[in-house]
């Protein structure tokens, strides 16, 4: 797959980026089901760590990826965008309070992670497809 976003009229699942400080607001947002999912998961929001949300049916209905804070955004850079190129196969969007530097860094962690080389073996590619963040 090449290093690209997907087309924005795409159907796509919600990625939703959350900060520690913010995180039992927004677990509570979440439907019931997700929010026992998070817990039983042990999720805490730091940096890069995901949770693949899933429908009754099994299908996937989203992803929660922790943002961390500031300051571990500034030690870690592309964290974000490592963590949505390992989530399994579909398209995404981001949803997310996170300011303009923090944003593109995470859009342009993910296309790094997009990459592959491949001159002299075949390399598997990422899965995971996002949609141009707003």
């Amino acid at each position: 797959m090449p290093a690209t976003f997907s087309d924005p009229s795409a159907e796509s699942r919600p990625i939703r980026l959350i900060e520690p400080v913010a995180l039992e607001v927004a677990l509570s947002n979440l439907p019931a089901p997700h929010q026992v999912w998070a817990r039983a998961q042990g999720f805490a929001a730091k940096l890069g760590e995901t949770c693949v949300l899933f429908e009754p049916s099994c299908a996937i209905s989203g992803a929660i990826i922790g943002a961390g804070t500031a300051k571990d955004r500034t030690a870690c850079r592309f964290g974000i965008g490592a963590a949505i190129a390992d989530l399994p196969n579909a398209i995404y969007h981001l949803e997310h309070d996170l300011g303009a530097p923090d944003l593109d860094e995470a859009a342009l962690g993910f296309l790094f992670s997009c990459y592959r080389f491949d001159r002299y073996a075949k390399q598997s590619g990422v899965l995971a497809q996002l949609i141009t963040p707003k």
